[in-house]
């Protein structure tokens, strides 16, 4: 099996695009096929549900640590009470 080079990737890539594989996808063509096909996500429930789970559990970690975040900068007082940090 040979290595992938940055330029041999960057070459595989162009050819994919003049390719356009995606074009040509049917998916699946039987009745059984298509009923396979509808029940993919539900392959590995417990993986997904773990990861929603931890996407959930950082999402209110770094909600927590900026809230934080911004009490100890108006604390010092380089932020006033209506600035939450973010040049707009």
């Amino acid at each position: 099996m040979p290595r992938w080079t940055k330029s041999s990737r960057k070459r595989q890539s162009q050819l994919i695009k003049q390719w356009k594989p995606w074009n040509h996808s049917t998916g699946p063509r039987t009745e059984e096929g298509k009923e396979i096909s509808s029940q993919n996500a539900r392959k590995y429930p417990e993986e997904i549900q773990a990861i929603l789970n931890y996407a959930k559990q950082t999402n209110t970690n770094l909600k927590k640590l900026n809230k934080e975040l911004i009490e100890k900068f108006q604390e010092y007082g380089q932020l006033t009470d209506d600035d939450d940090g973010f040049d707009r």
